[in-house]
């Protein structure tokens, strides 16, 4: 496209390019600007990490896992908000098809890992409402109607999740959660982005009238997942050789900074 628009601007002023060599001579690239998701990674992201209050469990390839005694109860939701906020698809079959973004995908993967019937929670918990992802928000909730009454479901950046929050598990129990519990928890999710994971918060509320006016607030931390996405190896070859050749290779990403 760069080396088309080239060409028309230089039409533009009654310059005709006959010849492809004087055209690839606009390509003499000093910067280039690369997505990060699927170009610089293989895109097969998997949960590696689970995050509470006092504990991080390592996970290797969605393999089955529990925390010790102490936060059975945080698992039980992060696998239960992974399920239900979540829009991807995993059709079984003879060749198992997935639909949807790969970090949803690798939720659900996780969550079938750890014997979670995903058809049936779904059918529990009918979907009511859905507040959509968005850039500004950072965030994505559905409101549900479970056996019990409402759920609230919810998934999103740390920094921005945790502000819904007022409680947190910890471990058999619900406290309060205090400022210095949240900078706690803020400085916990930044270590392991620094580690190049990407983390996402998780939180629900289930008690209460739930409404679209109070669908966001006085949430429930359940925990934090993190997310390894794979670099791709033929990758390192091709930046040193931008490097080489004097070209600045500059990674564009959505992910937290840290990351």
């Amino acid at each position: 496209i760069t080396l088309t628009y080239g060409m028309l601007r230089m039409a533009k002023k009654n310059v005709l390019i006959k010849k492809l060599a004087a055209v690839e001579t606009l390509g003499g690239i000093n910067t280039i600007f690369t997505d990060k998701t699927g170009t610089l990674t293989e895109n097969k992201i998997e949960v590696s990490s689970l995050s509470f209050f006092d504990e991080t469990i390592f996970v290797e390839k969605n393999e089955q896992k529990t925390a010790n005694q102490n936060n059975q109860l945080a698992v039980d939701k992060l696998l239960l908000i992974s399920t239900l906020c979540n829009n991807a698809v995993i059709k079984e079959g003879r060749d198992d098809k997935q639909v949807g973004d790969p970090m949803e995908v690798s939720l659900l993967q996780f969550a079938t890992a750890n014997r979670i019937n995903i058809a049936e929670i779904k059918a529990n918990y009918e979907r009511e409402a859905e507040e959509a992802f968005s850039s500004e928000t950072k965030l994505m909730a559905t409101r549900h109607k479970s056996p019990t009454g409402n759920f609230v479901a919810a998934k999103g950046a740390v920094e921005e999740l945790i502000k819904k929050c007022s409680s947190f598990c910890k471990q058999e129990t619900v406290e309060p959660l205090t400022d210095s519990e949240r900078q706690l928890f803020l400085k916990k999710a930044e270590e392991e982005q620094a580690q190049g994971t990407r983390v996402l918060a998780f939180a629900y509320k289930e008690t209460g009238t739930i409404t679209a006016d109070n669908f966001l607030q006085d949430l429930t931390l359940a925990g934090f997942i993190g997310f390894l996405d794979p670099p791709r190896m033929d990758v390192i070859g091709a930046l040193q050789s931008c490097r080489e050749a004097g070209i600045k290779v500059i990674m564009i990403t959505g992910d937290h900074p840290a990351t």
